[in-house]
């Protein structure tokens, strides 16, 4: 009869971590994604035109159109290396 309130017991532990430890996920996931979105990931030499200042600026505080929101520095990259794979080293250059 023990041995079953003692595995009863250890169930409860192990339900009541695995709780805790998706709850610790989930406010790290919150961070990590608040972190990527409010914060200026970079300053532009340039000063956006009109119409690209609401991407470049996005859920950043201020009037500084020349800082830079991650999903702006996200696409600028993801754009160079589309269009220029061999100079991040995505494909081989054959020489003739």
């Amino acid at each position: 009869m023990a041995w079953k309130k003692e595995k009863r017991l250890m169930e409860t532990a192990l339900i009541d971590n695995k709780t805790e430890n998706r709850r610790e996920e989930e406010d790290s996931r919150i961070a990590t994604e608040t972190c990527l979105l409010m914060d200026v990931w970079c300053k532009l030499p340039f000063l956006p035109i009109s119409w690209l200042q609401g991407l470049s600026h996005r859920n950043l505080l201020g009037d500084d159109y020349t800082d830079c929101s991650f999903i702006f520095l996200y696409i600028l990259c993801t754009r160079y290396q589309t269009e220029h794979p061999e100079v991040v080293g995505l494909c081989t250059i054959e020489s003739s």
